[in-house]
């Protein structure tokens, strides 16, 4: 069995009076890709930020390696530990490859310059994501999914063991998300740990081992979000992990009683001209 690289224990997530997830066991094994799956605020960013030490979580405890990630320098964390926001924390500066190559500022030392083997590694990560061509772009000139790869790429440059990415299919098109995500495929079947928050359940189906369904008082699917308060809390701690089946299965539910009430509803005639049948002469 694969070595547990990041574990939860008991862990709490939420925000002021609402608690988003609450008890959460979880060990993430090497060469594992999780797929996170809920709805709108039902904490997947949150989880994730707290997974990466970034924020205090409410209670329990986050392990990386075996240690509380708490107790550990940011430099310590970074050189395991890798983690794509949502959305970027700042406004772009700099030329692409200047950026990407940031990516190995954890594993250089006091006041080390990156040398020729950086600077491989910086291309084939843009290579990776389709971006060498704009290697001296400016990285503010690039469309919003041109700068979402190019984060992902600096990511490779970080070469982490464990990859934390919040929606890393932000802003890319059908093809370039299944490019990415078979990418971070790979980095599993090189040992890497990649937990993923996605929101098409296809895509968790087709690249994921397993899924996380967090269902923490959010705008989530009804079939999983039967309640706020303590049923939800209960929902999260002893079922973390569902299979694909049932995940798909309610959502095709929920969309084929939708589709029904909108073909059963009454169509409203007042107020409504009548269009003409088709085989009467239209009036003059």
């Amino acid at each position: 069995m694969s070595a547990v690289l990041l574990e939860t224990v008991q862990l709490r997530v939420g925000v002021p009076r609402r608690q988003l997830i609450d008890g959460f066991d979880c060990s993430i094994r090497a060469g594992e890709f999780i797929a996170l799956l809920g709805g709108n605020g039902t904490g997947k960013s949150l989880l994730l930020r707290t997974l990466a030490g970034l924020r205090a979580p409410a209670g329990g405890s986050v392990r990386l390696d075996g240690r509380d990630i708490d107790s550990l320098a940011r430099r310590d964390i970074a050189t395991k530990l890798g983690f794509l926001p949502q959305d970027p924390d700042a406004t772009p500066q700099g030329s692409l490859t200047e950026n990407v190559a940031l990516g190995r500022f954890p594993h250089l030392g006091l006041l080390q310059m990156t040398d020729e083997s950086d600077s491989q590694r910086v291309a084939q990560a843009l290579a990776d994501v389709g971006l060498e061509t704009l290697a001296q772009r400016e990285l503010s000139t690039l469309s919003g999914g041109e700068q979402r790869r190019a984060a992902i790429a600096r990511l490779l440059v970080q070469a982490p063991s464990i990859y934390l990415l919040d929606e890393p299919t932000n802003h890319l098109d059908p093809a370039q998300q299944l490019g990415i995500l078979e990418r971070l495929r790979g980095l599993t079947r090189q040992g890497a740990a990649v937990i993923a928050s996605l929101h098409d359940p296809n895509l968790a189906l087709r690249f994921a081992d397993r899924a996380c369904l967090l269902s923490g008082g959010g705008d989530a699917d009804p079939a999983f979000h039967q309640s706020t308060g303590a049923a939800a809390h209960h929902h999260a701690r002893h079922l973390p992990f569902v299979s694909f089946g049932l995940y798909l299965g309610a959502v095709f539910a929920v969309a084929a009683a939708t589709a029904w009430r909108a073909l059963n509803r009454p169509i409203p005639t007042k107020g409504v001209t009548r269009v003409p049948d088709r085989d009467r002469p239209l009036p003059v």
